[in-house]
């Protein structure tokens, strides 16, 4: 069974998502963060934060992973805000052209203060 890669709590109307993942995960653990992430990312208006200081580098599955949930959210009525893109993250937004498409935020707080 693939391990979970996602921790989810509920924030008021806010839910933070903290992901854990690898560079490169492969299809098993992204079909598995995909499920973990279902009822989160079909929930209608949900305001969702995405906490990747525990997330290095992100390959391109990653980054398709990360688009993948932006327009399930946005099909809902949804919002999604990133936090905490490290360096080389960063670097992979930037590169990638990403970081027009998301609204990105240093820290959990200013991500929530930006949700409102």
């Amino acid at each position: 069974m693939a391990e979970s890669f996602v921790e989810i709590k509920q924030d008021g109307p806010r839910t933070i998502v903290r992901l854990s993942l690898p560079p490169n995960p492969d299809v098993i653990e992204l079909d598995q963060l995909a499920r973990d992430l279902r009822q989160t990312l079909d929930t209608p208006g949900c305001q969702c934060i995405f906490d990747l200081s525990a997330t290095g580098f992100a390959g391109s599955s990653v980054l398709g992973f990360l688009v993948n949930a932006r327009g399930r959210l946005k099909r809902v009525g949804g919002r999604l805000v990133l936090c905490h893109l490290g360096g080389h993250l960063m670097e992979s937004f930037k590169a990638s052209s990403l970081a027009t498409l998301f609204e990105v935020t240093p820290t959990v707080a200013d991500a929530v203060a930006l949700l409102g």
